[in-house]
């Protein structure tokens, strides 16, 4: 450790809350992070740039690196100091020694003192985060050690009054609060602060880790390595559900330091206490109270339609259409699987907005066209999908479906209710009710259901990826066409998962429930060996294949150019029909005979024995091939059971 370590504001921050985190960023000792996604930092950043719009004579600095960018700054403040009035510099940059910090605005006024202002992409209201006035006073502190006299300290954030109608003026959307004593009285402690850690990086001194609140807030580097003293596997705070707070004062700081010590303590929560005891006891089986699933799975009539719904959203600081405040959840795109009683034929839908118009609306009349009219609607977290459709309800454009919309929510069951209240839990949940822990437990070897293959796969990656088609300008048509249909899949395997979810629970309370629908499979065409100039067909139409990315196939149909991922292309090589399209435009592996009749035709690389409907001999047991994953055919017993089998165990009934 050496003291010219640069010590940033965020480094400093840190400080306050974990000095061991400080130090050790200060020092390096670990690896870079890399944040999952960016959509929450771009959104602040994007709320910073409209916020220089208060200043419109504003000098910017937008030198790369610290030590340029605080030397344009004290080269403009030299300049103008004296000889221009009123002078604002936004990104600006202080250096002293090895103390550095760059503040949003600075103005100079008339009597060369400085009024400093941090812009802060929340929402003003009274209780002002400690973490916001800590991050002026780091300010002040520098800017005072470079020989600056500050006049003032605010805070400019967003006004939580504010609803947006035509264009936004930046005047009306954002408020100014002074926080000036706040910073002063915080002085002495970030003295104190600033030479513990400078003194630590020269003595190569190592601080005490201290397990607060705020190592929850986000994923601490140095959690599984400095932090050893805490255990490793089934830690106090590895329970789901248990608030930080609760873990520290009531159990870490009183002794309680892992399930085992949790599950000694005098009455532990039933909830906690079953997660704790299958950790503890390393129980594989599935954990299910028969009453409570009975009871709600009443709910569900399996007899009649069912859809499984889910959107995503995007929550923009600066309001993004007219009638929104800050931060409104504006739906982007849906998923739907409704299961047609029909014909017991799973149908997929979906939409995904064109960024360049207001979709809400639209996206409305779609999700009203696409859904069942009657049945259970089933989704992840009402809070979600049922508070969208209220503030959808109440678009002055859909006044004539919302009737429709009303009857969507009201026929909400909330699948996520099962495993956050622990009905059914398994070990591999480790705790958790998202629907990304819950999948993998139940159908661990099902790849379809696997998110892991997903350039996409959670909802902040969507929020981030989207994003980016709305204000990253310079992206291709090819990047547009691959992060839309990287989206589509990813919000697909969120409608299809819980239909798996919910036949499984619905045969666990009655064995001999059998399928809740029929599963239409499509052959996994990823390890074909898909060639330049092979004739295929996808959903867009029949194509050529033309080319290859990391993830995609380049399909040209003669007009235009698009992409497809492996699995969503079939061959036609050899096959002599024109199309695989139904008459009336939807898409299915299916092919048209000479009556005119639709069979399926699963294009296959493996043999007769994968073809669907085959049948075939499999340990000894007759069966028929109804579907199959990327390593295995699924195939119905006469009994109307199912079992897996590799295909080089499968002998085909002549």
């Amino acid at each position: 450790m050496t003291q010219t370590t640069l010590l940033t504001k965020s480094l400093l921050n840190c400080g306050g809350s974990c000095m061991t985190a400080s130090v050790f960023k200060a020092a390096k000792l670990y690896p870079a992070e890399k944040p999952d996604n960016t959509y929450v930092l771009d959104n602040g950043i994007r709320v910073g740039k409209f916020a220089q719009q208060l200043f419109p004579d504003a000098e910017i600095v937008s030198e790369a690196g610290p030590i340029e960018q605080a030397k344009k700054t004290k080269d403009l403040l030299d300049y103008y100091t004296g000889i221009r009035e009123d002078i604002v510099i936004c990104e600006a940059g202080f250096l002293h020694g090895n103390l550095y910090c760059a503040t949003d605005i600075v103005r100079v006024r008339e009597d060369g003192l400085l009024d400093i202002m941090e812009v802060k992409a929340s929402q003003a209201d009274e209780k002002i985060k400690d973490k916001y006035y800590r991050d002026v006073a780091i300010q002040l502190f520098i800017i005072r050690k470079c020989g600056y006299v500050v006049n003032s300290v605010s805070l400019i954030e967003i006004n939580p009054e504010f609803v947006k109608d035509g264009d936004i003026d930046p005047k009306e959307f954002f408020v100014t609060i002074d926080v000036t004593e706040h910073a002063y009285n915080l002085q002495d402690e970030i003295k104190a602060e600033v030479e513990t850690i400078q003194k630590m990086l020269i003595n190569g001194d190592e601080p005490r880790p201290r397990i607060n609140d705020n190592c929850f807030h986000s994923d601490c580097p140095f959690w599984n390595t400095v932090c050893k003293f805490v255990p490793q596997r089934n830690s106090i705070f590895e329970i789901r559900g248990m608030t930080a707070a609760k873990k520290l004062d009531f159990f870490y700081n009183k002794g309680v330091m892992s399930m085992e010590d949790y599950l000694k303590t005098s009455k532990p929560n039933p909830r906690f206490a079953q997660q704790c005891r299958v950790e503890v006891e390393k129980d594989d089986n599935l954990q299910i109270d028969y009453p409570a699933l009975r009871e709600f799975l009443s709910t569900i009539d399996p007899s009649k339609e069912i859809t499984s719904m889910d959107f995503e959203t995007l929550n923009e600081g600066k309001p993004m259409f007219n009638g929104q405040k800050s931060y409104a959840q504006t739906p982007f795109q849906f998923s739907l699987h409704v299961l047609n009683r029909k014909g017991d034929a799973l149908q997929h839908y979906e939409y995904l907005a064109r960024p360049d118009k207001d979709w809400r609306v639209e996206f409305a009349h779609e999700l009203v066209k696409s859904c069942a009219t009657s049945g259970a609607v089933i989704v992840w977290n009402d809070d979600m999908e049922g508070k969208r459709i209220e503030e959808l309800i109440e678009l002055p454009g859909n006044a004539d479906i919302k009737d429709a919309l009303q009857s969507i929510k009201d026929r909400i069951v909330d699948l996520m209710d099962v495993f956050r209240k622990r009905i059914v839990y398994q070990r591999e949940m480790r705790g958790s009710f998202s629907v990304k822990h819950v999948l993998p437990a139940l159908f661990p070897n099902n790849e379809r259901l696997s998110y892991g293959t997903l350039a996409v796969n959670n909802g902040a990656k969507a929020q981030e990826v989207f994003a980016r088609l709305i204000f990253d300008k310079d992206v291709s048509d090819l990047d547009v066409q691959a992060s839309r249909q990287e989206l589509l899949e990813y919000c697909g395997l969120d409608t299809l998962g819980p239909m798996y979810i919910l036949e499984l629970l619905f045969q666990l309370v009655d064995p001999y429930f059998g399928e809740l629908f029929k599963k239409t499979e499509k052959i996994d065409q990823a390890k074909r060996n898909i060639l330049v100039g092979d004739k295929v067909a996808t959903d867009r139409g029949n194509g050529e294949v033309t080319g290859f990315t990391k993830y995609f196939v380049r399909v040209s149909d003669g007009t235009a150019k698009y992409l497809r991922r492996p699995h969503k292309i079939y061959d036609l090589s050899g096959i002599d029909h024109n199309a695989l399209h139904h008459s009336d435009g939807s898409f299915a592996p299916f092919l048209k005979d000479e009556t005119g009749t639709y069979k399926n035709c699963f294009v296959d690389a493996g043999g007769d024995t994968g073809r669907f409907g085959a049948l075939v001999i499999a340990n000894g047991k007759l069966g028929k091939v109804v579907g199959r994953t990327n390593k295995f055919l699924k195939i119905q017993l006469p009994n109307g059971k199912f079992i897996y089998r590799k295909e080089y165990n499968v002998t085909l009934v002549k």
